[in-house]
């Protein structure tokens, strides 16, 4: 058993904002309620969200004992206490859109430290971006980052690229464009100096070779 006192809660879906303690038992949320009215794991009859077992108080468990003895036992328990002073409680962010570098750039960062990092600040989701090395933009890709993902804390999802195998767009991209240097020095009829070195002779939009001052006299 848990008990989260003296924290500022703020819940979206009640619009509860304030200092409040919470009580948690087994991953489960059993009792808020105001700050200094929790003592030894006994909650108060009354509090903003009610008690979770409040509807089976008559009833029995699934060993057939009463389920009212079963609270009772459990709530004799001293809880385990998180000081929440200047603190804020809330349910998990969601971040999506986040760069882990993984796969391809890991010496930057990857999923797991990722994760850490996120979960440090409060966030429980986050989506990855695609632009890793290689790209995400396959299945195989895509399951090594959400299999790794699942050894965080957290839930790590990832986007995916539309097209696939999208290095070889890039390569198409870049031998079209040493094309396109090469026409334009055919079109001026020489190669210019300047190429030489390395560096392409410069043209106007229409692919023709600028006139140098001398051929304009």
């Amino acid at each position: 058993m848990l008990l989260i006192k003296n924290g500022y809660m703020i819940d979206p879906e009640t619009g509860i904002e304030g200092k409040r303690d919470i009580l948690i038992d087994e991953g489960k949320i059993l009792k808020i309620a105001d700050c200094g009215t929790v003592l030894c794991g006994k909650m108060p009859p009354h509090s903003p969200h009610g008690d979770v077992n409040e509807t089976a108080q008559n009833g029995t468990d699934d060993e057939g004992g009463s389920v009212g003895e079963s609270n009772q036992a459990k709530s004799s328990c001293e809880p385990d206490v998180i000081d929440a002073e200047g603190c804020v409680v809330a349910p998990g962010l969601v971040d999506v859109h986040v760069h882990f570098r993984d796969p391809g750039f890991t010496q930057k960062e990857d999923i797991l430290t990722g994760a850490a990092a996120a979960a440090k600040g409060g966030f429980t989701t986050v989506v990855m971006m695609a632009n890793t090395k290689p790209a995400i933009d396959t299945v195989d890709t895509l399951t090594y980052c959400l299999e790794k993902g699942k050894q965080t804390g957290i839930h790590v999802k990832a986007c995916a690229n539309v097209k696939c195998h999208l290095r070889h767009e890039r390569q198409r991209a870049h031998r079209y464009e040493s094309s396109r240097k090469c026409r334009c020095r055919r079109i001026h009829g020489r190669r210019h100096p300047a190429s030489r070195s390395g560096d392409s002779k410069s043209c106007d939009g229409a692919g023709r070779g600028a006139r140098s001052s001398d051929q304009l006299s």
